[in-house]
């Protein structure tokens, strides 16, 4: 690190310092209070709405809570990196030939490293304060017990949708008479002439009553594979040193072993997208026909 970079560490350090004010204080070593997860499967069968909702809370808590640790830490790197940059005067070169120049390299190389490593921690509080922003607003997920309620709650706005873009495309073909018993205003009908391009023929093209239905489709197939899973039950497969768990209620697929798995056996279930879950102390993904071949593959149950 040369002294031409040191002008760039005080603005680095202040940059860090108010992203830090900006978070909340440290929980203090106090989790959120969350839905603890069992092995007994059993005991997951009465998770109501608000169980699946205040886990997911709990989940952002912890993404924030990591974002304001790991900001903290930043600060503090930032700030050690600007204390060991101010023991040399500014403008200072090194002294090559001198017996300090070695020294003197690897001091400044320390303050780059402190540096360095107070950007990476927040690159990392950056990323988990955007993860904590994500959470619940990917879409439905499958995991909610209410979400075959807000597919068809879905489905119903879509096709209410495409019964309305077929009415008005129809209507346009008659006139603007036929428009008006729709329920449009002559305003809203001259607009909608105004910015339809020509080469459309319709206010609504064939491509979007295309992608609608198409929509349409995607959700009715989803709505009847979730209402599948919902009679299924949990079952659970030996296998020589643990068992796997096809657990219905947590809509999961896991392998939950007696002993910590040799690296290869770990390297093997993340390679086929299992993870950790240390609530449920099992290695799982989410259930499908898949899941349950790379589990009975890796537990040596394949067939």
């Amino acid at each position: 690190m040369t002294p031409s970079v040191f002008g760039g560490i005080i603005p680095a350090i202040t940059t860090l310092y108010k992203k830090r004010e900006s978070l909340p204080p440290p929980a203090g070593g106090v989790r959120p209070a969350s839905c603890r997860v069992t092995d007994d499967a059993e005991k997951r069968k009465d998770m109501s709405k608000s169980d699946y909702y205040e886990r997911q809370e709990a989940r952002r808590e912890r993404y924030i809570q990591r974002a304001a640790k790991a900001r903290r830490n930043a600060a503090f790197a930032a700030q050690k990196a600007g204390e060991m940059a101010a023991v040399i005067p500014v403008g200072q070169p090194i002294h090559v030939g001198h017996y300090s120049e070695k020294s003197d390299r690897r001091y400044r190389e320390r303050i780059g490293q402190t540096m360095d490593k107070a950007i990476r921690l927040d690159d990392k509080a950056d990323y988990y304060a955007e993860k904590a922003e994500t959470v619940g607003r990917g879409g439905i997920s499958s995991d909610a017990p209410d979400a075959i309620v807000l597919l068809e709650e879905k489905l119903a706005e879509r096709e209410a949708k495409q019964a309305r873009m077929k009415e008005i495309n129809a209507a346009f073909r008659k006139g603007d008479a036929a428009l008006l018993a729709l329920g449009m205003t002559q305003a809203e009908i001259d607009k909608m002439r105004e910015n339809m391009p020509s080469y459309f023929g319709q206010p609504f093209p064939s491509f979007s009553l295309s992608n609608n239905g198409a929509e349409i489709r995607r959700l009715k197939k989803r709505i009847e594979s979730l209402k599948a899973t919902v009679r299924d039950e949990t079952t659970r497969t030996a296998f020589d040193g643990g068992f796997i768990v096809d657990n219905a209620e947590e809509n999961r697929l896991q392998i939950i072993f007696d002993s910590k798995p040799a690296l290869p056996v770990r390297e093997a279930l993340k390679g086929r997208g299992f993870h950790w879950s240390p609530n449920n102390r099992a290695w799982q993904r989410k259930r499908s026909h898949d899941a349950t071949y790379c589990a009975r593959l890796i537990c040596g149950l394949a067939d």
